[in-house]
């Protein structure tokens, strides 16, 4: 379960928003200060009158959902809370688990869109289904009918340059946050084994209280598989790195200065597999995996979530460092049936200081910017209503719907059967006179938000999310992780709001798969030995992926990237 944002407010919003009382089914005229522009500049507009009287339903694609409580997010009570209180009904239409792209391209396929699409699982251009038709350009139906999000908007200019795309136009709906989200993963180690190595005197040869440098690495190593070897465990792991060789997250290999996919330096877009420090990284890789660092069947692990690897070696304290959970930070791993204590923290990716790696120049991004959202599609009749409901959840003093979930009066309100059931009459949180935000008891387990937690407020309609809660709530274990995780930022990241045109993504999409499939072929091939890795042989890899188009692909998104930042 991800948790979400730091501790600190980065915005200070202005809701010009005036909403009239509701009762019963919202049967009242809403009346709203909304703002014109032309150049995404604000000028003070009349206000706009929605009447709620008629109920309408609205039809939301959406993947599945699974939890313990309900069978659709028709169900959610954040989505509940909107029906009663603009008197419409939101559908949401689900695939079973698993079927999600197909299902999606089936419904692309035929032409009976829902009046709203979650762009998840869409692999096409967003742009293209605007030029086809399928979808509208939300950005007028916004001025006139979402308030709160125009306020938004205009309050931040980075909300502005990921909303719009590079022709201005506004084809997505996207959830937006008062802060970053809390890094949910990242590399962790057993420090206890070190600590039982060395009599307690961990002493790594940077000097740090963390490893940071790939000598920090090599002296981990050798006490892992020396502690292993000689407890008798017939299958263990001093690193397990995931069947494709490299994390597409960028962690590890980033120390080496480059990232496993395309990155921004001073404002050039590389391709990181083509770079010398991706060779450097795939012989240290080689050198662990033949000394028998690296788990010794990586690349058959081929169904293993990169962030749940091996959980038999993970959860069976058979592994020393892999890419975990913040839920697995400190003592929680513990197995005290077997008198064994384990500790578990957080580290960033190692640098390569050999070759004067200073930092590391991509990893997994937490931003506050996300980049999944809804489309509307052209089918959709009173689109006004469906935005004005939406925007609900964009005002401020709304934000805690998203990420948290009702109050005590909020669930009295709609007299919400779900959290009465569950025992969740005072609400998801409440607040203390320091303003602190506690989360209810049943909502959490070990000082991180319950994986039961979810279903009971809203992670997946569009709106502003507040996460504060999260850092209110978090333990020390965690709260460090999230900052060790953080150690180099995500500015050098390809930004997925950048946008490319149709014939791009026509290149992309015919040049993208041979590269992937090339790359997670040769990969860990040359890890295991399997392939011989060489100069002359690296210099043939470079030589394919080029000849598969990388070099192109990198053109394009040297191109995207300076449409961006022109926006």
């Amino acid at each position: 379960m991800k948790t979400t944002v730091k501790k600190y407010l980065l915005l200070v919003l202005a809701l010009i928003v005036v909403i009239a009382a509701f009762s019963g089914c919202g049967t009242t005229p809403v009346t709203t200060q909304t703002t014109a522009t032309t150049t995404g500049e604000t000028t003070t507009a009349g206000p706009t009158t929605i009447s709620t009287e008629e109920q309408l339903t609205f039809s939301i694609w959406l993947y599945a959902t699974p939890n313990d409580y309900y069978s659709t997010y028709s169900e959610n009570p954040i989505v509940q809370y909107l029906n009663k209180k603009f008197n419409v009904i939101l559908e949401f239409q689900q695939p079973a688990a698993g079927t999600e792209q197909e299902a999606l391209s089936l419904m692309m396929g035929s032409g009976q869109y829902t009046d709203m699409i979650e762009t998840s699982y869409y692999t096409g251009s967003i742009n293209s289904l605007y030029q086809e038709g399928v979808i509208m350009d939300l950005k007028d139906q916004v001025q006139s009918s979402m308030p709160n999000l125009m306020n938004l908007i205009n309050s931040d200019p980075t909300f502005k340059r990921n909303i719009y795309n590079d022709d201005g136009q506004l084809l997505k709906l996207l959830t937006l946050s008062k802060n970053d989200q809390m890094a949910w993963g990242g590399l962790v180690y057993r420090k206890d084994i070190l600590a039982t190595m060395t009599g307690g005197n961990i002493a790594f040869p940077s000097g740090k209280d963390v490893p940071t440098t790939i000598a920090d690495w090599e002296y981990m190593l050798p006490l892992y598989k020396t502690y292993f070897e000689a407890s008798g465990m017939a299958e263990y792991a001093p690193l397990i790195i995931p069947a494709v060789g490299y994390f597409a997250t960028g962690e590890l290999v980033s120390g080496f200065g480059v990232s496993p996919s395309f990155d921004v330096k001073n404002g050039q877009v590389e391709f990181g597999p083509t770079q010398p420090g991706f060779y450097n990284y795939l012989k240290k890789m080689k050198e662990w995996y033949d000394a028998g660092y690296i788990y010794k069947d990586f690349a058959s692990r081929t169904n293993d979530l990169f962030y749940l690897p091996n959980t038999s070696l993970t959860y069976g304290a058979a592994a020393g460092i892999w890419f975990g959970l913040s839920s697995q930070l400190g003592d929680v791993m513990s197995m005290p049936q077997y008198n064994l204590m384990v500790d578990v923290q957080a580290m960033p990716s190692p640098l390569d200081t050999a070759n004067n790696i200073t930092e590391a120049p991509y990893r997994n991004s937490f931003s506050r910017y996300p980049t999944t959202g809804y489309v509307v599609t052209t089918k959709t009749k009173h689109v006004e209503r469906l935005l004005q409901a939406l925007d609900f959840l964009y005002a401020e003093e709304n934000a805690s719907m998203s990420g948290i979930g009702l109050t005590a009066e909020q669930v009295a309100e709609i007299n919400n059967q779900l959290y009465i059931k569950n025992g969740l009459e005072a609400g998801a949180y409440s607040v203390d006179a320091g303003g602190k935000i506690l989360r209810n008891a049943l909502l959490l387990t070990g000082g991180a938000l319950a994986s039961n937690a979810e279903p009971f407020m809203n992670n997946r309609l569009p709106g502003y999310r507040n996460d504060k809660a999260d850092n209110d709530n978090i333990n020390e274990d965690i709260a460090n992780g999230d900052k060790i995780w953080k150690t180099y930022d995500d500015s050098k990241n390809m930004n997925l709001f950048m946008t490319r045109t149709a014939a791009e993504d026509a290149v992309f999409t015919e040049k993208w798969p041979a590269i992937n499939d090339y790359l997670n072929t040769m990969v860990p091939g040359f890890i295991t030995g399997s392939q011989p890795l060489d100069d002359t042989s690296w210099a043939a890899f470079v030589a394919q992926l080029q000849a598969y188009g990388c070099d192109e692909l990198t053109q394009i998104s040297q191109a995207t990237y300076d449409r961006y930042q022109s926006r």
